[in-house]
């Protein structure tokens, strides 16, 4: 087979052609040092400081922080909703109030503004409570970590949160 073609490896796509994932813009990464390893801090799913449950294991007060931070992140999603809630009574107020009375009528306008200033108020308060929530919370987390290290000041944690944009 004189006129046979050798055959060669397949070449790679050019770099113009390969698949280049988005920039992640605003970056907040939670690490921990421990052992002179940098691990990070939260699981796959949630920002729950849960990779630190390993570790803390042996301290049962570090473990009930870790508990009560977890806790109030579930009580975020919460507040979340309540005030979502809230906006959507806001926003409905005037088909609520077209449909249970005449909107044109005293009492229609009076039930009107009733839902949009207790749907507003609703809203800001779930804004303000979550924001006050998780203003505070992180300080169970450094909390865990400090009665860890004050248990077990052979094998110290050393958390290393970055922010970045």
């Amino acid at each position: 087979m004189p006129n046979a073609v050798p055959k060669s490896a397949p070449q790679p796509a050019p770099n113009s052609l390969a698949k280049v994932p988005p920039p992640d813009l605003f970056q907040c990464s939670r690490y921990f040092v421990y052992r002179g390893r940098v691990l990070q801090c939260d699981s796959n799913l949630n920002r729950d400081g849960e990779n630190l449950r390993p570790i803390l294991q042996d301290t049962p007060a570090a473990i009930a922080e870790l508990d009560t931070y977890q806790s109030n992140r579930r009580n975020l999603q919460k507040a979340a909703y309540t005030g979502t809630l809230g906006l959507a009574v806001v926003i409905g107020s005037s088909l609520i109030t077209t449909l249970f009375s005449d909107v044109d009528t005293d009492s229609g306008k009076r039930l009107n503004s009733y839902l949009r200033v207790g749907g507003g108020l609703l809203t800001i308060g779930s804004g303000i409570y979550g924001l006050a929530v998780l203003r505070t919370n992180e300080r169970h987390l450094e909390n865990a970590v400090h009665l860890h290290n004050q248990a077990q000041p052979d094998n110290p944690i050393q958390l290393k949160f970055t922010a970045e944009f």
